[in-house]
């Protein structure tokens, strides 16, 4: 099961997300010691528990690009006694987080064609979305995701420099990116390169 899987070596590679439907190609695997890192980052008090909003970061970690209902789901599901949550869970510890993963293998990752439509929406069935629209209306629904969260995957995905996002391109750079996330020292190429960098 995961939680004795947790015990095992950090080299282990363990099977996160699906891919997200559209995409080319198998979820890249991932190791042990990538998981506890994550754990590790997100837990920033040291108690070795993560809060709900931690834990669907985590999630995320592991590749999940579904909405935070989905995500709370699917951190309640392992601990469902009957049709109704008792108590609903407040903390998940490592352990409990690969068990959440583990159950969740048969779910549906969120698709590239979901993606472009709910872009598409966002555009008012238009082709493309102005970034800076984009991103007010990210922060016009309460969303954590904000203008410079949205500026960081953008540059990761090669498109920091454009100012018109086309909405069927962008959502399958996106997925493909979670799918298959650059290295480490990519991403610090690509966020350090910036704007400027890309329009030469």
């Amino acid at each position: 099961s995961a939680t004795r899987s947790s015990l095992g070596s950090d080299a282990e590679l363990l099977r996160g997300a699906p891919a997200p439907g559209g995409t080319e190609g198998p979820m890249g695997l991932m190791s042990m010691r990538d998981l506890r890192s994550a754990f590790t980052m997100l837990d920033v008090q040291r108690t070795g528990l993560l809060k709900r909003a931690q834990a669907q970061s985590w999630l995320r970690c592991a590749g999940w690009a579904v909405g935070e209902g989905e995500l709370d789901m699917m951190l309640d599901a392992p601990f469902q006694t009957g049709p109704k949550i008792v108590a609903r869970r407040m903390t998940w510890s490592f352990p409990q987080l690969l068990e959440v993963l583990e159950l969740s293998q048969e779910k549906e990752n969120l698709s590239v064609a979901a993606l472009q439509e709910a872009l598409r929406t966002l555009a008012q069935s238009k082709r493309s979305i102005p970034r800076q629209r984009l991103a007010e209306l990210l922060a016009g629904q309460g969303s954590s995701f904000g203008e410079a969260e949205l500026n960081e995957v953008l540059a990761l995905v090669g498109l920091g420099s454009e100012e018109a996002l086309d909405c069927e391109d962008v959502g399958l750079r996106i997925l493909d990116a979670v799918r298959c996330p650059p290295s480490a020292l990519a991403q610090h190429e690509l966020l350090r390169a910036g704007p400027a960098a890309e329009k030469k």
